[in-house]
């Protein structure tokens, strides 16, 4: 057997052994989160939303992704929720960050608004009802450091979801911003009215 063979039969076995992380990837990111934290999600959920990613965190913890929202689902004791639990729920639009700390032995992710945003105290370690303890957090999900690929899938798809909202209203304000400047030139004498309609409806797609 020469060596090319060999190399050629080692790729396979890399590839099919990549194939198959991604398989059991796929798995874990629309995962059961068990009766309570589905009939809590199933509740939140608005008529045709599309789960794109839903990944069951430490105990009574997940993290949903769809194609409107990002949920934070609590239930149980250990989540602060004895008794029913909570869902909550974050518009894309109000998003302004979401990101994954390490931490040791156990990670988590933070979905950030302007409300939470500024609240870097958070932990897995941090005291039971102080405010500070991650599991507890309406905007955190804690999981197993060993879970970060699939998180930090969920967490991508998020951000997809994120920027498209975001990027419209960036888009409006540069063609607001070359509009004005349009308009000065005009004011000018620098371009004439017809060089002006014409850039006009350029900019705005008409």
């Amino acid at each position: 057997m020469g060596f090319g063979h060999k190399f050629e039969e080692a790729k396979q076995r890399l590839e099919a052994a990549k194939a198959k992380q991604q398989d059991k990837l796929a798995e874990k990111l629309i995962a059961d989160i068990g009766k309570r934290g589905e009939k809590l999600l199933a509740q939140n959920l608005s008529d045709g939303e599309k789960i794109l990613a839903k990944v069951r965190g430490d105990f009574g913890q997940a993290f949903v992704v769809t194609d409107k929202h990002v949920f934070i689902v609590k239930w149980g004791f250990q989540s602060g929720s004895t008794f029913g639990g909570k869902c909550i729920s974050f518009a894309y639009n109000n998003i302004t960050g979401i990101q994954i700390k390490q931490q040791t032995l156990k990670a988590l992710v933070e979905v950030l608004t302007p409300a939470t945003q500024d609240n870097r105290k958070l932990s897995y370690w941090g005291g039971r009802g102080k405010g500070d303890n991650a599991v507890e957090s309406d905007n955190a999900v804690t999981f197993s450091r060993p879970e970060a690929p699939v998180f930090q899938t969920a967490v991508n798809l998020a951000k997809e979801q994120m920027e498209s909202r975001h990027a419209p209203a960036s888009k409006s304000n540069d063609d607001l911003s070359s509009l004005k400047e349009l308009a000065d030139l005009k004011e000018q004498g620098i371009i004439t009215e017809a060089e002006f309609a014409a850039k006009k409806k350029q900019i705005l797609g008409l």
